[in-house]
């Protein structure tokens, strides 16, 4: 949210492309099973970043 907002507010599309590959990666880690507790599932915040570094490295978004 932060890198699109940013992005909005200097004029910066890549600001706004990095947040959708965030978002996504996100959403592919979620959508791949791996979640943190407040969202239902079990792995730790450190999981759930690896998880979401290799939806976004491998390009599944």
């Amino acid at each position: 949210m932060l890198f699109e907002w940013l992005g909005a507010k200097h004029g910066d599309e890549r600001l706004a492309t990095v947040a959708k590959v965030i978002e996504n990666g996100v959403a592919d880690a979620i959508a791949g099973g791996t979640s943190t507790r407040d969202l239902g599932g079990s792995a730790s915040t450190t999981e759930f970043t690896a998880a979401v570094i290799k939806a976004i490295s491998t390009g599944q978004n």
